[in-house]
């Protein structure tokens, strides 16, 4: 058996890469299962769980989306179990002899506070890299392509095994998963954007246009899949960019009607690209979008224009005035970064000040400092961002930071005006002030999914758990029956 571990960071819903992983590996004929929600489990009857596993061939961690925590002791690595937990189930796996394999999206940047913790690390889209590494793992004659880092063993996914097929990344959902019908599920659209954001830190940006999204009969089996043996109805589409395409759009749209397939999803949306293009605005419904992150960034437009967001600020505000009344049951929310080129502690105020006094309009807001990536990093992580190639040409002074005396991937930076632990505060204190009035709606009267579509998160887990429980009892009489 191989085992994935994962702490799905939108509990209660699921994240797509360790069950897309599952997948790729079950369709070699391999027996794998995921154990979700780990920081959710009773510790005592998951550490009992994984003892009666059985034999392990390896095991993979999908590590967590943030690097929150970082600065206390007590928080897990890579999830949000405690560090003593975390260091428990590295060193258990260890005495069995069993492989370790960390990857998902701060697996890299983890990697100098996991020597001698784990074996393996895995940066990157690991469709393909992950079936090389099963085959070296049962017979080191087979070879996997990865270079040496204090003992750790990293292997570098879209640069070396980067050629996976958008027609062949389909995910599904088995028994042992004990998916509660109706819950919100992940799908993946596509893979990349077309455009490149300064600031931005996603891999696969920049893409020519029609090369980076799924055939529509792909999307149409994972769709399908859910709907029919899950009772799914609301979906979570995977895609940096959702409307960077009004075709791909439309493609949807003509597939749910096709399908007869009435979903609803969620996905990040450009509001800018919204608000230019009536043609977008008139897929809303048809498509199902009821709820949006809007990536807005910014209301300061000579900061906009110096990262590629360099939309009217004052019609932005105008649209989203438009998109509430012409969409009054979605949910909107949307993120603005803290510390762009021409920002201010001043300006930044301003834009709390005026989600304040609309905030009808929104259901929450987040305030974020900016990140600055590291590619000058001792430990050889790179960035794809570019504003990491050369922070001054943004008007940036950066200096390398540490984490419990280890080298981090962002740096500190200082601008005028600001700098980034400034930064960090505005961030905190504007996300507070403007969610203080009460009259955002995201937990008081949740817009999205509707309340036939809602099912309870304890609800979930409870039956997670006792599925789990149930599997367990199983496996210790000798049967696997489910």
């Amino acid at each position: 058996m191989i085992l994935i571990l994962c702490d799905s960071p939108g509990f209660p819903q699921r994240a797509i890469g360790p069950y897309r992983i599952a997948h790729a590996l079950r369709q070699q004929g391999l027996t794998v299962e995921v154990v979700d929600f780990i920081s959710h489990w009773p510790w005592d009857q998951l550490v009992d769980y994984i003892k009666g596993l059985g034999p392990i061939e390896w095991v993979g961690f999908s590590t967590k989306f943030g690097t929150h925590g970082q600065d206390s002791v007590d928080q897990g690595r890579i999830t949000e179990l405690t560090r003593a937990q975390e260091d428990w189930l590295f060193n258990w796996f260890g005495s069995q002899a069993v492989p370790r394999v960390v990857g998902g999206p701060i697996a890299d940047q983890q990697r100098p506070y996991l020597v001698g913790s784990v074996d393996w690390i895995v940066r990157g889209y690991a469709d393909l890299a992950v079936l090389a590494l099963d085959r070296h793992i049962r017979d080191r004659e087979q070879p996997v392509i990865h270079t040496l880092w204090q003992g750790l063993k990293i292997i570098d996914a879209d640069r070396d095994y980067g050629d996976w097929d958008l027609a062949n990344i389909s995910t599904e959902f088995v028994s042992t998963d004990w998916v509660t019908p109706g819950e919100i599920f992940p799908i993946e659209i596509a893979r990349g954007c077309r455009f490149k954001c300064a600031f931005c830190n996603f891999s696969h940006t920049g893409k020519a246009p029609g090369t980076y999204i799924r055939p529509m009969s792909s999307i149409a089996q994972d769709i399908l899949h859910r709907w029919n043996n899950h009772g799914g109805r609301c979906f979570l589409f995977v895609d940096d960019t959702f409307n960077d395409s009004t075709e791909k759009m439309q493609a949807l749209a003509d597939l749910r009607s096709e399908l007869a397939t009435p979903w609803e999803f969620w996905a990040y949306c450009r509001l800018d690209l919204l608000r230019a293009q009536p043609a977008q605005q008139d897929l809303v419904e048809p498509l199902g979008w009821r709820s949006m992150t809007w990536g807005i960034e910014t209301f300061n437009r000579a900061s906009g224009s110096a990262v590629g967001k360099g939309a009217d600020p004052e019609r932005l505000k105008q649209f989203i005035e438009t998109a509430r009344a012409r969409w009054p049951d979605n949910q909107f929310m949307t993120h603005i970064i803290v510390g762009l080129p021409n920002d201010t502690k001043e300006t930044i105020r301003d834009t709390a000040d005026w989600f304040i006094e609309n905030s009808h309009l929104l259901d929450s807001v987040k305030f974020m400092p900016l990140m600055i990536y590291n590619n000058n990093d001792p430990l050889g992580r790179t960035s794809p961002q570019p504003m990491a190639n050369d922070p001054g040409a943004w008007g940036y002074r950066t200096y390398p930071t540490e984490k419990q005396g280890q080298p981090w991937v962002t740096l500190n930076w200082v601008k005028k005006g600001m700098s980034f632990f400034q930064a960090i505060e505005l961030a905190r204190e504007q996300t507070a002030r403007v969610h203080a009035t009460g009259r955002m709606q995201f937990e008081s009267n949740l817009r999205w999914p509707r309340m036939e579509h809602l099912v309870d998160p304890e609800r979930i887990l409870s039956h997670y758990l006792a599925g789990k429980q149930l599997l367990n009892q199983q496996r210790q009489q000798g049967s696997q029956t489910i």
